[in-house]
């Protein structure tokens, strides 16, 4: 029998008992102990029977206990467990203050973290997600305490398990993105708590004061969620003053008047971050001081942005293309190229709207031309360049015109810009020209649709010379045995048997020891 004490017996207990067996005595499923007054405990504890349970206990030490439920997989059962939880939480509400109450979820998430950790001492990509799913079940807990109005208890949950799993990006391996989800999903439910929380809720201001320190200290710096605790802050505040700290508290960590080192970007988006911050909480106070901040910082992007549109619903051209402009310039500055073409895809937005044909013309075709794909990125809906030329471009020169821009395009690298063009124009012989130059298993598939009605006999010979050249060198496997047959049946819909019936051959012919090859190649007729 494992020697356990009731302040510490998460130590001792197999995890996934110890999780059932506290939501057992969360879900009220033990029921008050009879007690002989000299340390023995007898509980029901409703499970699928009713199931009996002895407890003996020496001041903090248990040192007996039994129960008669079927489980044989260890000393203690869940239902142990569960008697455990309610005898400790009994005993420290007699002699113990209650704010230790909120040791247990300390405790329980040390133990996962144990438990995930293993000999190694360290949480590796496999571990992190077995670490994932035993958090997620506190955050569950704590949903469904926020869920039944217990903002407190919730808040108590997710405080711990936010920042112990911060600490866990140190020892553990998220390449997955387990840990990193449940920093998300425990911030999100503060956040969620906060909106819900009574204004005259004392928690408030407790969580208000938690957020303030944790930014002050630094105490996630390197995060987002350094920021996201100011951001929390302002969902929580509800008077002005409490406001003025948020943006005091803001300005104080990255003050208008500090210079910006344009090559440091960490600081520079946190700075831009606190601006961003500053200008929502102004908008709560004085929408008037909210647009005068607005304008003064208008190279953060997104306040370049919602000006930028509302000049355009404005119908206000000329200040629409100098922000695009300046903003092209400001960015252009910091080598931000994205952000760049953001500013010119605004730009010819605002050509469009203002209906100026030359600009639209010189913008579109420019766009197209600098690798930034087939259509704009940043505006809703997108724009594709094709179709915006094809309307401004007269008729009578559109032939000329596109065929220029075509051998223009066709120059780009990993761009599938001329490809795009063929496919819009029905450039069937150009399409087959510019897939025969490299030609591949991956692109044949994709483009043989196009091309299988005119030029059946080119795609057979296409296909089997990829067939020969993927063969050559080191066998790579069944699996790449397996694409290059998925060839042969490419050729065979073409209607070519007589063609993989020879290349079959010639193949067995000459790679007699590939089982493998050989193998998948009678599996193709």
């Amino acid at each position: 029998m494992k020697k356990l004490h009731l302040d510490d017996f998460e130590d001792e207990i197999d995890w996934k008992i110890l999780s059932r067996g506290f939501k057992y005595y969360e879900s009220g499923l033990v029921g008050a102990p009879k007690s002989n007054g000299r340390g023995r405990n007898i509980f029901k504890v409703k499970g699928t029977e009713l199931y009996h349970v002895i407890i003996d206990v020496q001041g903090d030490a248990v040192v007996n206990y039994e129960c008669d439920c079927p489980y044989d997989m260890g000393p203690v059962c869940k239902h142990i467990v569960a008697c455990l939880y309610h005898l400790r939480e009994e005993a420290r509400s007699v002699s113990r203050p209650a704010k230790d109450a909120g040791k247990d979820i300390d405790k329980r998430i040390r133990v996962a973290i144990r438990h995930a950790k293993g000999r190694l001492g360290y949480v590796d990509w496999s571990a992190a997600r077995g670490l994932n799913r035993d958090i997620s079940e506190f955050l569950d807990e704590a949903r469904d305490l926020l869920g039944r109005g217990k903002t407190k208890p919730c808040i108590d949950i997710c405080i711990p398990v936010f920042e112990s799993m911060i600490d866990a990006f140190g020892y553990a391996d998220d390449s997955n993105g387990d840990i990193g989800i449940l920093v998300h999903d425990a911030y999100e439910l503060l956040g969620e708590a906060a909106r819900k929380m009574d204004p005259s809720d004392p928690v408030r201001r407790e969580l208000l004061a938690y957020c303030f320190e944790k930014f002050r200290t630094k105490a996630f710096s390197g995060w987002d969620w350094d920021m996201g605790m100011l951001e929390l802050a302002a969902s929580l505040a509800i008077t002005d003053a409490e406001r003025q700290v948020i943006i005091q508290t803001a300005e104080d960590r990255y003050p208008e008047s500090k210079p910006r080192d344009l090559k440091n970007y960490t600081d520079l988006y946190g700075w831009e971050d606190a601006r961003r911050l500053i200008y929502s909480v102004l908008l709560k106070m004085s929408p008037e001081k909210a647009e005068s901040y607005l304008q003064k910082h208008i190279d953060v992007p997104e306040f370049r942005e919602a000006a930028i549109k509302r000049a355009i619903a404005d119908a206000d051209y000329p200040l629409a293309y100098s922000l695009c402009r300046k903003g092209q310039k400001y960015d252009g500055g910091r080598s931000l190229a994205g952000l760049v073409a953001k500013w010119r895809e605004y730009e010819l937005a605002t050509a469009l709207s203002e209906g100026d044909a030359e600009r639209i013309l010189s913008l579109a075709e420019g766009l197209w031309l600098e690798d930034h794909g087939d259509g704009t990125q940043c505006l809703e809906p997108p724009l594709i360049y094709y179709e915006v030329l094809k309307e401004y471009v007269p008729a009578g020169c559109w032939r000329e015109y596109i065929g220029v821009l075509a051998e223009r395009l066709k120059t780009k690298r990993w761009s599938n810009s001329y490809v795009n063009l063929c496919i819009r124009e029905k450039w069937w012989d150009k399409l087959l020209q510019h897939v025969s130059e490299q030609p591949s298993g991956r692109t044949l598939k994709e483009y043989e649709r196009y091309l299988k009605a005119d030029y059946k006999d080119e795609l057979v010979a296409l296909y089997a010379a990829v067939i020969y050249r993927e063969l050559e060198g080191i066998p790579l496997g069944r699996g790449h045995y397996r694409e290059i047959c998925s060839y042969l049946r490419r050729i065979l819909k073409l209607g070519d048997r007589k063609r993989v019936e020879e290349i079959i051959i010639d193949l067995k012919a000459k790679y007699p020891r590939r089982s493998a090859l050989i193998d998948e190649l009678n599996n193709v007729l």
